[in-house]
């Protein structure tokens, strides 16, 4: 009869062995208990790999430095790595909502626990251990359980549903390779990482004052950095967006100029590729991530009159925007000739929602600094200022930066100038003539009572509305 995957520590670890059974004693009658244990399994498991590989003084550190410091030593690295994160994350996780969420941060921590197991058995007990496929525990027959077996059940059926989800993706993914004989994947990896990401992120940060738009947008950003141009790997960017595409080149380096992928009408270049990544991330579809993350967390906000990052994505989502900024990205592309990869062109529009050169995302206070703006740096960091007004960020706002309708002169907008600057009443010129989202303007709406502070940003919003009127304007303001 095959061993089973735990019962290779009695002989030498069996007290790692003893975590195991509380944890799984204790899964449905008191899920917080099985996720102390399997911390403290976890945190033993990793100090007994340390003495093995001769780093015992590790065993000093917190389990985040120790875990650190095996990956830069190399014992710890991929699948196995994350899965020692994922169970230090879930199990530092203080408040629960419910409990379904503690039973499922304790189901996912045990499904992490037989990952690290495994490889543990075969590292340094038997090189030729197998393991076998994971299976989710389940209530005994009989058994009276301290939580209703219905909630049980729930909870297990909504994991088997992510699995299935999961399945299908390698289906899916798997057709297609065959289809198109492009990419080289492993489908079951990479379809793992995304759900399992997404799942475990959304399970850790489920209070509403802490979860907000940025933390997709920054993951977008994160699997941006995945993309190979060397490999032409089908990475996690691509499958985050759902970005398809039939040839390695148009997910790698592309001269539009060359594949014609830019078209000329009207006087304005079009490039439904281009936007296609920019519908991907507003699309107002309840298969978007991003988008069900703003509705559901920047709506509600405390900062939602306030926040650039929302203000930024909601004016994003206009479609005359959008073309817009095609436009503009066409016409840098045209005028310089340039090879422009779909992860530059990810991250111009991650750059355009997000002022990171002034807002630290990844600073616990960021909401604080948010909320502490002052009227002047709001403006400077929505969009329309953002797109030409920030040079040093890549070669592509640099070129956009050529095209700032700053750059202009002539006797109409001379006039136009005039004319604002001698108007009382300035924040009408953009209720009248720009196509803004409601409330985008909504945290300077009383800065003409505020007499010195509106002398010191007037010059701001004459570019705020020369700008705007590019990407979004209605009407002839000189009519």
């Amino acid at each position: 009869m095959k061993k089973d995957t735990f019962s290779y520590l009695d002989e030498n670890y069996r007290y790692l062995n003893n975590y195991i059974r509380d944890f799984n004693e204790e899964l449905f009658i008191s899920p917080h208990s099985s996720i102390i244990k399997g911390k403290t399994f976890t945190e033993n498991l990793t100090r007994e790999a340390c003495k093995l590989v001769g780093y015992g003084l590790l065993n000093r550190m917190t389990q985040e430095e120790r875990l650190v410091q095996l990956e830069n030593e190399g014992t710890l690295e991929g699948e196995i790595l994350k899965s020692f994160h994922t169970i230090r994350m879930l199990s530092n996780k203080e408040n629960y909502a419910d409990v379904e969420e503690e039973l499922e941060v304790a189901l996912n921590i045990h499904k992490n626990i037989y990952k690290i197991t495994a490889w543990f058995v075969q590292t340094y007990i038997d090189s030729k251990f197998e393991t076998d496929t994971y299976e989710i525990p389940m209530p005994l027959e009989n058994k009276a359980y301290d939580i209703n077996l219905e909630i049980i059940y729930k909870v297990i059926k909504n994991i088997k549903n992510m699995e299935n989800t999961i399945a299908k993706t390698q289906d899916d993914d798997k057709k297609n390779e065959e289809a198109m004989d492009v990419f080289d994947i492993n489908e079951k990896e990479e379809a793992e990482n995304i759900f399992e990401d997404l799942m475990i992120e959304s399970i850790i940060n489920n209070e509403s004052d802490k979860k907000c738009l940025i933390q997709e947008l920054s993951k977008l950003k994160e699997y941006s950095k995945e993309t190979s141009e060397e490999s032409g790997e089908f990475t996690n960017l691509e499958k985050y967006m759902n970005i398809e595409s039939g040839t390695k080149e148009e997910l790698e380096s592309i001269n539009f100029s060359e594949c014609n992928i830019l078209t000329l009408k009207d006087g304005k270049v079009h490039s439904s590729y281009i936007k296609s990544l920019i519908t991907k991330i507003t699309d107002s579809s309840e298969l978007n991530i991003f988008y069900n993350s703003y509705k559901k967390n920047c709506t509600k906000c405390s900062n939602c009159d306030c926040c650039p990052i929302k203000a930024n994505y909601e004016l994003l989502s206009n479609e005359n925007v959008q073309d817009s900024i095609v436009d503009l990205l066409g016409k840098c592309i045209i005028k310089n000739n340039i090879t422009i990869s779909t992860k530059e062109l990810i991250n111009v529009i991650y750059e355009l929602i997000v002022p990171e050169t002034y807002i630290d995302v990844n600073s616990p206070m960021f909401k604080r600094k948010i909320s502490n703006l002052n009227d002047l740096n709001y403006i400077k960091l929505l969009m329309p200022n953002m797109i030409f007004n920030h040079k040093k960020l890549s070669f592509i706002f640099q070129e956009l930066n050529t095209l700032d309708p700053l750059n202009v002169k002539n006797q109409k907008i001379d006039d136009f100038i005039i004319e604002f600057n001698n108007s009382k009443d300035v924040l009408s010129y953009f209720k009248k003539y720009i196509d803004y989202p409601k409330g985008y303007l909504d945290k300077i709406k009383d800065i003409e009572d505020k007499e010195t502070e509106y002398k010191n940003i007037r010059d701001e919003l004459l570019n705020l509305f020369i700008r705007s009127y590019y990407l979004s304007g209605k009407g002839d303001v000189r009519k």
